[in-house]
C-alpha cells in the first residue's frame, strides 16, 4: 500500500512490500499399527524380484499360497494392497466368496483403507459443521440454486461479518409457513400426498430447465442491430408519402423496458372500466305478489391489487356506463422484475361489482324536514378473478367480462333480457349480442404500464420415445402455418410429466366417466352439462405458476384426478374423452380467449349446422354465434385421428366454418401425402374411481363453517357479530336442492322456499359454489364479497354449509351467506 509523509510542500510516497518464506513438508501418512502407508511400487519401476513382490501374490506367496486363505489375506495387509483398484478385484472376491473365513476356519479380515482419500480429513480447511454454519456459503447455495428471494443476490461479501444477520429471516419465514401450511389440518391425507409428489417433480423439473438456460449460444450474449440497407431506408421513404388519417389513428407498440431500469413503484396495473350489461337491480319488497316493482339499482366497481384498493364512481340503472381508468400499483417478488420472477408472481386481481344503498336512519318523521341522517351500505353482485401471470404474457387483456355471480341474489332480480331494439355491440366486430337473462358482463381493458419484457419460449429439445421423422414433418408442418398466420396457436407435441416431448394425438382415447354422474340426466345435453360441471369441480392450477419459465406439462387423465389439480389442458382432455365415451363428435379446440389468452377449450357437433364451444374450466357451454363467448381466436382442431389447421382468413369463433373436411378451410397433419401411423394412446385403459370418505366429508363441512364463523368476528372488530340459527337451517335444506339442481333454481322457487322466512326477516345474501383444495381459497372468496361490510346495530348473520362428495376425492362446496335483520 502506498501512502505519503509529510506537509503538502514536502511530501514523499512510501509504498510497503509484504515478503517472507513459505515452508511446506510432504510426508506419508501412517497407520494404526504404526507402518507408513507406502503405495506399492508402480510396475513401470519394478525391476527387482523383491519389488514385484510387493505387488504380485504369486510371486510372494507361490501358486500354492494362493489357494490358502489366511496367507492371502496376510499377504494382502503386509503389501497394502489398496481394496478399491479394479486390477485387485478378482483376489479380493476370493476372499469374499468364504464369507470372512479361510480353509481352516480363521476370520479373514481385509483391509479399509482408501489411499486416494487417506488424508482428507488432514486437508479439510473447514469442518462440515462450520461450513453448514456459514452464512456466506448457504447464501451461495442459495443463489446457485435460483432461490427466488437470492437469484439476482449480487456481490456477496467476503467476509462473514460482513453479512447482515437477518438476510434469511425472510426466507426461512416464508419456508416455515410452507411447512405449516403442507402438513395444515384442512388437508386430507391424499391431498396433501399429492402437495408433496408434485414439489418433488417441480424440483426435478425446473433444475433441468436450469441447466438448460445456462446453456448460451453467441446470440444470447451479442445484441447486434441490423445494418441498414437499400431495402429498410426505402420503407421508411414510403411511409412520408402515407396519407395521414387522424380519425382513424394506428395503435403502436410500445417499448419494452428491461428488469435493470425499473424499481419499486415503477410498474402500474391500469384497469379501465368501460361499461357493464344487465346488472340485477333492486326489489322493494320480497314476497313473491311484488315481482313486478322493482328499483333502480347504483353500481360501481372496486378493484383489489396487493391489498390496494379502488374504486370507479357510482352509476345508475342496469347498465351503466364508467368509462374510467383505476391505476394499481405492483411489487414484484423480492423487488426482483426479471422475467424469471415476473411469471411466479401469484397475485390476482379482483374486480367486484357493488350496489351502494342509501338506508335511511332517521326515526322521527318529524325532523326529516330538517335532518338527514343516513348510512351507505354495499352490496355484492358478483366478481371476476384475474391473474396477474394472465395480464403480464399477453400485455393487455380486453374484452367482456362474464362475473362469477350466484345463482340467486336476495333483494335483486333481473332486469330481464334486452330487448331486440336495445342492442349490445361486440368489441370484436360481428353482429350485436343478446346478452343471457342470468349473465352480468364488464367491458374491460387491462394492460401494465410500462410494457414488461416476456419470457422467451423454450427452445430446448427434450427426450422422446416419437419417431423423428414424424416429428420433423410435425415441425415442418407447425412451421409453415405459422409463417401465415403467425397469431394463431397450433400444438404438434407437448411436455408430459417426466419431461419428455409426446405427440398430442396420444392423449385422446373414450374414457367412462363416474357412474354417478354419467347416470345423472336421460337427455343428452343434460348429461353432457352434468359431465363437464364434474370436471370444472376439479380445482384449477396454472402450469405457469406450477412450473415457471417452462411449457405446459400435460398429464394424463389417471394422473390428473389423482392429483386434483391442473390447468386448462388437463381439463379440456378429460372433458373431451368424456365426451368420446357418450358418442359425442369432440374436438380439442387450440387458441386463445379472455381472460385466459392462450388456451385450450372442447368443441362438440350438437347437429348438422350447430356447434357448441365448452369451458372445461368453468362446465359452461356457449353456441359457436354467441359475440360473448370468451374463445375468440381458433388456431387448430385436435382429436386422437388428426390435427387440423385453420387456414381461413378469420379466426373469430362466430365466423369459422368447423366442417374440417373443406380442404380450403383446414389444413390436416395426416392426408395421402403422409398417412397416419395410428398411433396409441398414452391414456390408461379404464379410469379408476373410488368412493369419498362421508366421515371426512362430514368432518371438513363442520371446520369451514366453523372457521368462517370465526373469521366474521374476526372481520367486524369493532361489532357485536350475532348468528341466526333459525335462517342456517333453512338454508342447508337449500344448499342440498340446489346442488341436485345444480345451481340452476328460479328465483321464485328460491323466494318460495323463504317465504317463512321473509315475513319476519329483510334478508340480503347468496348462495356461493367453490371447488376445494385448501380453506384459505374459501376464505379469500367470502371475504371478497363484502358481506361482513354492515353497521347495522341490529343485523345477524346466517351462515351454511354443504359439501356434496363426488367420487376419487372431488367436493362441490357450497355456502350459502346472508345478512338479516328483524322488520319492525
Amino acid at each position: 500500500h502506498a501512502f505519503k509523509i509529510g506537509d503538502e510542500n514536502n511530501a514523499q510516497e512510501y509504498t510497503l512490500l509484504t515478503s517472507g518464506s513459505l515452508m511446506s513438508s510432504v510426508s506419508w501418512g501412517v497407520g494404526d499399527d504404526g507402518s507408513p502407508l507406502i503405495p506399492p511400487i508402480s510396475q513401470t519401476t519394478a525391476y527387482s524380484m523383491g519389488a514385484v513382490k510387493q505387488y504380485d501374490a504369486l510371486a510372494a506367496i507361490g501358486a500354492t499360497g494362493m489357494v490358502d486363505m489366511e496367507k492371502l489375506s496376510q499377504w494382502i495387509t503386509e503389501s497394502k494392497l489398496d481394496p478399491n483398484d479394479p486390477a485387485n478385484a478378482a483376489l479380493l472376491h476370493m476372499i469374499k466368496s468364504v464369507s470372512g473365513t479361510d480353509a481352516y476356519g480363521k476370520s479373514v479380515k481385509l483391509p479399509s483403507y482408501f489411499r486416494l482419500e487417506q488424508l482428507q480429513q488432514e486437508f479439510n480447511f473447514a469442518t462440515d459443521d462450520e461450513i453448514a454454519e456459514s452464512k456466506r456459503f448457504k447464501l451461495i447455495e442459495l443463489r446457485q440454486k435460483e432461490v427466488a428471494e437470492f437469484r439476482n443476490y449480487t456481490q456477496i461479501p467476503i467476509k462473514e461479518k460482513e453479512i447482515p444477520a437477518d438476510v434469511f429471516l425472510e426466507y426461512e419465514k416464508k419456508k416455515k409457513a410452507e411447512e405449516e401450511l403442507a402438513v395444515g389440518d384442512d388437508k386430507d391425507p391424499h391431498r396433501a400426498a399429492v402437495a408433496r409428489f408434485l414439489g418433488k417433480v417441480r424440483e426435478q423439473v425446473m433444475a433441468r430447465f436450469r441447466a438448460a438456460q445456462h446453456q448460451y449460444t453467441w446470440l444470447d450474449v451479442v445484441a447486434e442491430e441490423p445494418v441498414p440497407n437499400i431495402t429498410l431506408l426505402s420503407a421508411n421513404l414510403l411511409k412520408l408519402a402515407e396519407p395521414r388519417r387522424p380519425l382513424k389513428p394506428t395503435r403502436k407498440e410500445r417499448k419494452v423496458v428491461t428488469a435493470q431500469s425499473l424499481g419499486q413503484a415503477d410498474v402500474k396495473v391500469l384497469v379501465n372500466i368501460e361499461r357493464a350489461f344487465d346488472i340485477p337491480v333492486r326489489k322493494e319488497s320480497l314476497t313473491l305478489t311484488e315481482l313486478t316493482t322493482a328499483i333502480t339499482v347504483r353500481p360501481f366497481v372496486e378493484c383489489v391489487f396487493q391489498r390496494n384498493t379502488k374504486q370507479t364512481s357510482v352509476g345508475e340503472g342496469p347498465n351503466p356506463n364508467w368509462s374510467e381508468e383505476l391505476c394499481m400499483s405492483f411489487k414484484a417478488p423480492n423487488n426482483d422484475y426479471s422475467s424469471t420472477s415476473l411469471q411466479t408472481c401469484k397475485d390476482l386481481l379482483y374486480v367486484n361489482l357493488f350496489d351502494e344503498v342509501v338506508v335511511d336512519m332517521l326515526d322521527d318523521d318529524r325532523q326529516r324536514a330538517t335532518n338527514v341522517h343516513q348510512r351507505l351500505e354495499r352490496k355484492w353482485l358478483g366478481s371476476l378473478k384475474i391473474p396477474f401471470s394472465t395480464v403480464y404474457f399477453q400485455g393487455q387483456i380486453e374484452g367482456n367480462f362474464r362475473l362469477e355471480a350466484p345463482p340467486i341474489l336476495l333483494g335483486y332480480q333481473r332486469a330481464g333480457p334486452l330487448s331486440a331494439a336495445t342492442t349490445v355491440p361486440s368489441p370484436y366486430g360481428g353482429a350485436p349480442s343478446k346478452v343471457e337473462s342470468d349473465s352480468t358482463y364488464l367491458q374491460l381493458f387491462i394492460t401494465i404500464e410500462p410494457a414488461l419484457s416476456t419470457p422467451d419460449p423454450v427452445k430446448e429439445k427434450f427426450d422422446t420415445t416419437e419417431d423423428e421423422k414424424l416429428l420433423n414433418f410435425a415441425d415442418v408442418f407447425a412451421d409453415g402455418i405459422q409463417k401465415k398466420h403467425p397469431k394463431r396457436e397450433i400444438i404438434t407435441t407437448v411436455m408430459d410429466i417426466n419431461a419428455k416431448s409426446v405427440f398430442v394425438t396420444r392423449y385422446f382415447k373414450p374414457l367412462k366417466p363416474p357412474d354417478e354422474v354419467l347416470n345423472m340426466e336421460s337427455n343428452p345435453l343434460k348429461q353432457a352439462e352434468a359431465i363437464a360441471r364434474f370436471v370444472s369441480l376439479i380445482p384449477s392450477v396454472s402450469d405457469s405458476v406450477e412450473f415457471p419459465g417452462m411449457c405446459d406439462i400435460w398429464s394424463t387423465c389417471d394422473q390428473f384426478l389423482q392429483m386434483l389439480q391442473g390447468d386448462e389442458e388437463e381439463h379440456a382432455v378429460l372433458l373431451c374423452n368424456y365426451f368420446l365415451h357418450i358418442g359425442k363428435k369432440t374436438w380439442l379446440l387450440v387458441g386463445s380467449a379472455i381472460p385466459e389468452g392462450a388456451t385450450t377449450y372442447v368443441l362438440t357437433k350438437e347437429n348438422d349446422t350447430t356447434f357448441l364451444i365448452w369451458n372445461a374450466s368453468t362446465g359452461e357451454h356457449y353456441p359457436q354465434y354467441d359475440n360473448f363467448c370468451p374463445f375468440k381466436s381458433v388456431g387448430c382442431l385436435i382429436n386422437k385421428d388428426n390435427i387440423w389447421a385453420n387456414i381461413q382468413p378469420n379466426d373469430e369463433p362466430y365466423r369459422v366454418d368447423f366442417d374440417v373436411s373443406k380442404s380450403s378451410m383446414w389444413r390436416p397433419l395426416f392426408s395421402k401425402g403422409y398417412s397416419n401411423p395410428n398411433l396409441t394412446s398414452v391414456q390408461v385403459d379404464e379410469l379408476r374411481y373410488y368412493p369419498t370418505d362421508k366421515g371426512y366429508v362430514a368432518e371438513l363441512t363442520d371446520k369451514i363453517e366453523k372457521k368462517l364463523r370465526e373469521k366474521l368476528m374476526e372481520w367486524r372488530p369493532r361489532h357485536i357479530t350475532r348468528f341466526n340459527r333459525y335462517c342456517t337451517q333453512i338454508f342447508r335444506n337449500l344448499l342440498r336442492k340446489l346442488e341436485l339442481q345444480k345451481g340452476k333454481v328460479t328465483i321464485e322457487e328460491h323466494r318460495a322456499e323463504l317465504d317463512q322466512v321473509l315475513g319476519s326477516y329483510t334478508m340480503c345474501g347468496f348462495p356461493l359454489n367453490l371447488t376445494y383444495t385448501e380453506m384459505l381459497p374459501i376464505i379469500d372468496t367470502v371475504y371478497s364479497t363484502g358481506v361482513h361490510v354492515n353497521e347495522s346495530p341490529d343485523v345477524e348473520f346466517a351462515l351454511a354449509v354443504h359439501i356434496h362428495p363426488y367420487p376419487n376425492n372431488i367436493l362441490s362446496v357450497w355456502i350459502y351467506i346472508a345478512a338479516v335483520t328483524r322488520k319492525r
